[in-house]
């Protein structure tokens, strides 16, 4: 027996639904990558204010001065490669929702599609099943007058 056209969409709608799916978690890890990166971001610069804040008392020996310089030229670059970081996460996560959005689209439009074709099935079988009893009717009527 051959499968309706919208019996047929059901499997086009799963395949979509799963990279639909698929892409939603993506979507989500690429979301807490930047979440964390913007945490560690934030970290960052808090270390190199209180650094600075400790660089500039009135109690620091040249020696000590000295390190302190040597730790804030590094916290700098560590910012600068963080803020790097933050920058590619920040762009791989916009491309997933925009993969997201894509997959979510087509998945939709498979269910509308679906839809419809269920709709004008239902359609023609209503107008058979109308047939049918218009038919029976008219058998069991012309079988009074005999």
């Amino acid at each position: 027996m051959m499968m309706k056209p919208a019996q047929q969409l059901k499997v086009v709608l799963k395949v979509n639904q799963a990279r639909e799916a698929s892409a939603g978690q993506y979507l989500q890890q690429c979301q807490q990558q930047c979440l964390l990166a913007e945490q560690q971001l934030q970290q960052l610069f808090q270390f190199q204010a209180e650094y600075q804040q400790q660089a500039a008392g009135p109690h620091v020996n040249v020696q000590h001065l000295q390190m302190m310089s040597s730790f804030l030229a590094q916290l700098g670059r560590a910012i600068e490669q963080q803020q790097q970081q933050l920058v590619t996460v920040t762009k791989q996560w916009q491309q997933a929702r925009e993969q997201w959005k894509l997959a979510h689209q087509e998945t939709r439009k498979v269910e509308q599609l679906q839809a419809r074709i269920a709709a004008a099935e239902q359609v023609q079988l209503t107008r058979k099943e109308q047939r049918l009893l218009d038919e029976w009717v008219a058998v069991h009527q012309s079988h009074k007058h005999y």
